[in-house]
């Protein structure tokens, strides 16, 4: 008979192989910034300390999707060569398409009467959530949880999710992606290990877009724009459409800005169309505003003569004109409304309503 001892050292020696095995393995995430969250994750693979359960924090399309496909795919890629993840196997492939039976993903749904998005995510979700992570692993490997808008947990789902917390099982990754840490209740954030994502700096944009075979000129509006954002930086690149309508809603404010309130009202109904669904005209005015916001931003620069760090060069010369129409304390007025505005869209408020709203006190 085999004795309990040498089990243990058989144990120690192949836990020693794959050990040594993961300190040659490199891993190559296809990532623009984020250095430090980078390194954490990939230490925490190669010295098998991989924890279970993380926040991903910062505001959107800093990479936190991005990287969390990445790191799960270096976790759980079966190629045999020296680089993870490979994004050849099979594996990886359904990582990629979506489609792995072990990881899932969580976020709002839509109401299945009214086909309207729902504004939080329910108890329900996480209960269909903790019942399948509790199932043995289809393909006898790790689980992953993946809850996109983390902080639009209610008040019933965040205690149904404290429990999952609370009863970890074996080999299961929880990440929780948020833009605001602030609204994650303490009870859930003091049980994750909490990474912050950071802004990236513009020049490090322009070059990854570069290196995606990005036109230089459209390279550096787009690092320009997306206000160290990488990921908003490629989706501008990578969309003509968009990029035009963001120029178009950038421009919108400078017309508007100088006018009076009737024509204020008047060009707010040519540049907002409201949904029937609130929550995609929700969504429309938060964007809407948060370009808004980046040409308030682009005027406070100029006014103290540096051009150099404006996100808007293709509008400079009708930036310049409203600068010199616009005073201090209005400019400053009209940032101070926009961040206070935008809050109103967490309160049930239409977002007709917010924008009638910054028309009349801008």
């Amino acid at each position: 008979m085999i004795s309990r001892l040498s089990l243990l050292k058989v144990g120690e020696l192949c836990y020693n192989r794959l050990m040594n095995e993961r300190s040659k393995m490199q891993y190559f995430w296809d990532i623009c910034g984020q250095e430090k969250a980078v390194d954490f994750l990939k230490s925490a693979i190669k010295n098998n300390r991989v924890g279970h359960a993380y926040i991903f924090t910062g505001p959107d399309a800093l990479g936190k999707g991005t990287i969390a496909n990445q790191f799960i795919k270096s976790l759980m890629c079966n190629g045999t060569g020296e680089t993870k993840p490979c994004n050849e196997c099979a594996v990886c492939r359904q990582i990629n398409n979506l489609t792995h039976p072990d990881i899932f993903r969580l976020g709002r749904i839509q109401d299945d009467k009214t086909g309207k998005w729902k504004r939080d995510i329910i108890i329900d979700q996480i209960r269909e959530l903790k019942y399948k992570l509790s199932q043995g692993s289809f393909l006898s490997g790790w689980k992953v949880a993946i809850i996109s808008e983390a902080e639009l947990l209610n008040i019933n789902s965040a205690n149904a999710f404290l429990k999952v917390l609370e009863e970890p099982t074996a080999k299961t990754i929880i990440i929780l992606i948020v833009s605001d840490i602030s609204a994650v209740p303490k009870t859930i954030a003091s049980r994750c290990q909490i990474l912050n994502f950071l802004p990236v700096a513009r020049n490090e944009i322009k070059d990854y877009l570069l290196s995606k075979e990005v036109e230089e000129e459209i390279a550096e509006r787009c690092a320009r724009l997306a206000l160290g954002r990488p990921g908003r930086a490629m989706t501008l690149a990578n969309n003509p459409e968009l990029l035009s309508e963001e120029q178009e809603q950038i421009d919108s404010l400078l017309k508007i800005l100088p006018r009076p309130l009737i024509e204020r009202l008047r060009l707010l109904d040519e540049v907002f169309k409201t949904d029937k669904d609130e929550s995609i005209s929700s969504d429309r005015a938060h964007r809407l505003m948060e370009s808004w916001q980046m040409t308030i931003r682009d005027l406070i620069l100029l006014k103290l003569n540096s051009e150099y760090y404006t996100a808007n060069l293709s509008s400079l010369p009708l930036l310049y004109e409203v600068r010199d129409k616009i005073s201090w304390e209005r400019i400053l007025h009209a940032d101070r409304l926009i961040t206070e505005l935008k809050q109103l869209f967490n309160n049930n408020i239409s977002s007709r309503n917010i924008l009638e709203n910054l028309m009349i006190n801008l």
